[in-house]
């Protein structure tokens, strides 16, 4: 569990896992610098349950996937569940992943991600996609499709410990980057022999400070070069469907972009990541499956494309 000043919500969030029906587990919270009391929080839990440890990391990282790197690092257990300081399992929530993963003998199990924002008693379900069989067993190859495009499952679960922590050296260049865990997620796909869905409930807590909210930061556009490492590690699985996320990715950017206030200098970096987005383009490909207004535009080059889909995405921006 990463955790930085995490106070409001991490002591309802360890509640959640002490009151699981199966007992046999461990936590291990890497605190990123916190500035609040949630080192002292975790370390009260700790001497009162010595399946809590607190890890203290030695100077302040900013990025959640860094953190949990160090928490998995230390972790003595055959299998790995990432877990936020500001969310919620429901109690049998182990105990149906584990039992998932020992009837199917699956290297990754996938839960049913529901998302609230004050009451958790009124989560709803997000993910996995009522398209979705959550009975069947796939490969990673299989599963990766799912995660393209729109996501149809979700991206967390009950991982092999040695997958996952194989996956998170292989994503580990882009640690900084805020979409970073989307990407060890799908490196870990790559890799997987069988993926399973058990739709035990992970409660996702909706912030206001969430990326989606972010609309100065270049952070908020980071995914594009997230999308593009997509080429090195799933291109041979599933090559239509990478080239579709590259393209769908560069596409809500530039209308975002006229949704969106950014500074000169984010301008000229969102720029640069926009220019190495749209040179890795195979058209003729992408024409095969995609046509439109849009899709003529943006072939007419990134210039005339940033310009008039900005502009259409400040015009689609709800007036209040």
């Amino acid at each position: 569990m990463p955790a930085w000043n995490a106070a409001p919500y991490i002591g309802a969030a360890i509640d959640s896992l002490r009151a699981q029906t199966v007992a046999d587990w461990e936590l291990i919270v890497a605190d990123d610098g916190s500035t609040d009391s949630t080192a002292d929080i975790v370390a009260a839990a700790s001497a009162a349950d010595p399946r809590i440890r607190l890890l203290r990391l030695a100077a302040r990282t900013g990025s959640p996937m860094r953190a949990r790197s160090a928490a998995a690092a230390l972790a003595s257990a055959p299998m790995i569940f990432p877990f936020d300081a500001d969310d919620l399992l429901e109690p049998r929530f182990l105990e149906r992943m584990l039992g998932r993963a020992a009837d199917t003998g699956a290297d990754m199990v996938l839960c049913s991600l529901h998302t609230f924002t004050d009451s958790p008693s009124e989560a709803t379900l997000y993910l996995p996609g009522p398209e979705v069989d959550t009975t069947a067993v796939r490969t990673g190859a299989e599963t990766m499709p799912l995660t393209l495009g729109r996501w149809q499952v979700a991206g967390n679960g009950l991982f092999d410990a040695a997958l996952f922590r194989a996956a998170g050296a292989d994503a580990a260049a882009y640690a900084d980057n805020p979409f970073a865990d989307e990407l060890l997620f799908r490196t870990m796909l790559t890799r997987a022999a069988h993926v399973a869905i058990e739709p035990a409930r992970y409660l996702y807590r909706m912030s206001g400070g969430s990326l989606s909210h972010d609309g100065t930061s270049l952070r908020r556009f980071a995914y594009l070069d997230t999308n593009l490492a997509l080429r090195r590690i799933a291109s041979d699985i599933c090559p239509d469907g990478v080239e579709l996320h590259i393209y769908h990715g560069l596409a809500t950017t530039l209308e975002l972009l006229g949704r969106r206030a950014i500074t000169d200098a984010t301008r000229a970096e969102v720029t640069a990541m926009l220019r190495r987005t749209y040179d890795t383009l195979d058209f003729d490909r992408l024409a095969r499956h995609i046509g439109g207004p849009r899709f003529s535009i943006i072939r007419l080059g990134l210039g005339p494309a940033r310009l008039i889909l900005s502009l259409y995405g400040r015009l689609r921006r709800p007036r209040h």
